[in-house]
Parts: structure tokens; C-alpha cells; sequence
């Protein structure tokens, strides 16, 4: 055969593509099957079992593959279980460096606790959280605090618009939260988790800080150091 690996990538591109426009998927226990379908196919003379059970099992690994984003199936200590039109207090760490936005920063936290005026209650689950304003100096691994209004990811539903629903939902992310300023979020100390991390944003946040103070904004930079720059400031 000229061309093996068409009709392995051609079957995997048709499995993503059920699950991403038509959001079908196949059982997952298929694969089972379908694998010792593949193995007990390579002792055969002919290729065609081998390339029919190898395709399929592609076809389905693919699509499965999407099934924790756009077909989450939420535990329900999740935080996603808790959206509320009430605002609650939050406590999370951060998994990921800051990410500096044209309206503000967005932070990404794994959730952990849930405060409420009864009780408080432990949660798991990813969410984002959005700041309009003020300097955030936070690093990865850092424990926070802070009190918002706990929504799910939703798009507006016009023609071409941004899929911001699908793109949280492939950073298994899908919840938000909003404060209007930085001085909102309370600093609660460090995890103790990502050690080296945390060292790579300081000396990044520093850096970047040094930068920010001794190079003038306007004028020109080199597409060099225009990089640095980007890869130092807080994203």
C-alpha cells in the first residue's frame, strides 16, 4: 500500500470530528473488543481485517478521548455542582501563572474549599478566575481566598463568535468566577506543591518587573526581545 497511515488518520480525524460537531459518542467499553480485535488481525495473511479493526478502534479511541471535555461527567464534590447566584467564599491554589489579558488577568485555580454563612464544604474541580483590575503578584502553588458569584461558561451564541465554553472545557475548566480588583484576592500562604515552578514564575516575575521599570514602553523593540518580554510577563 502507498499510503498506510490514511485510513488510521482518516478514521481518527472522523472520530474527533463526531465527538467536536456532532457530539456522538461510542460506549467506552468498546474498546475492549475492538483492541483484541486488532491483535487476533495481525496474525492474518491478508491486511484488510488488520486495517478495518485498526481504524475502528481509532475511530472509537478518538472519540472517547473528548468525552471528559465536552461530555464531562462531574463528581458531586465538583464546584461546577455549586453555581449559585449568591456570591460564596473560594479557596483554591493556583496550577498555572497568571495570564495578563486586554481586560485585566486570569488566574486558574483547582478549587478546594467552599465557604458559605452555614458551612463550609471541600470541592474539586478547576475554575477561572477573572480580574478587571489591579497588579497581580501571585505564583503557581500559591493558596488563595476570594468571594464571587460562581457561573458556568457560556457563549452568546452568535454567528462565528469565539467558543469560549469549548476552549475552558479542554482546560477542564468549567466554571467561572469575577472580582472587580486584585486587592480581593487574599494570599493564604503556599501549598507546598510545585516546587520548581514556583522558583521559574519569581525569577520570570522579577525579571519581568526589572524590565517593565528600566525599559521604556514606547518605541520599537526588536522581534527578540519583544519574546523575552512576552515569555517573562506574568500569562
Amino acid at each position: 500500500m502507498e499510503r498506510p497511515l490514511f485510513f488510521p488518520l482518516f478514521s481518527m480525524i472522523a472520530g474527533l470530528s463526531a465527538g467536536l460537531l456532532f457530539s456522538r459518542f461510542v460506549s467506552p467499553p468498546l474498546l475492549i473488543p475492538l483492541l483484541l480485535l486488532a491483535v487476533c488481525a495481525v496474525f492474518c495473511k491478508s491486511r484488510a481485517p488488520l486495517q478495518i479493526s485498526l481504524s475502528l478502534l481509532l475511530f472509537c479511541a478518538a472519540n472517547v478521548s473528548l468525552i471528559p471535555f465536552i461530555a464531562p461527567d462531574l463528581s458531586p464534590t465538583h464546584i461546577a455542582r455549586s453555581c449559585c447566584d449568591e456570591p460564596v467564599v473560594i479557596e483554591g491554589v493556583m496550577d498555572s501563572r497568571p495570564e495578563s489579558t486586554e481586560r485585566g488577568c486570569r488566574l486558574f485555580l483547582r478549587a478546594e474549599r467552599i465557604f458559605t454563612d452555614k458551612a463550609s464544604r471541600e470541592v474539586t474541580g478547576r475554575l477561572l478566575l477573572s480580574v478587571k483590575e489591579g497588579e497581580v503578584h501571585f505564583v503557581t502553588g500559591d493558596r488563595v481566598r476570594f468571594a464571587s458569584r460562581l457561573r458556568r461558561p457560556r457563549n452568546y451564541g452568535l454567528p462565528g463568535e469565539y467558543d469560549i465554553e469549548r476552549y475552558l472545557a479542554f482546560r477542564n475548566v468549567f466554571v467561572t468566577a469575577f472580582v472587580k480588583s486584585s486587592d480581593e484576592i487574599i494570599f493564604i500562604g503556599d501549598c507546598g506543591e510545585f516546587a520548581m515552578q514556583r522558583r521559574i514564575d519569581a525569577i520570570a516575575q522579577h525579571l519581568g518587573e526589572f524590565i517593565g521599570v528600566n525599559v521604556p514602553r514606547k518605541g520599537r523593540y526588536s522581534g527578540r526581545f519583544c519574546w523575552v518580554i512576552w515569555v517573562l510577563s506574568p500569562r
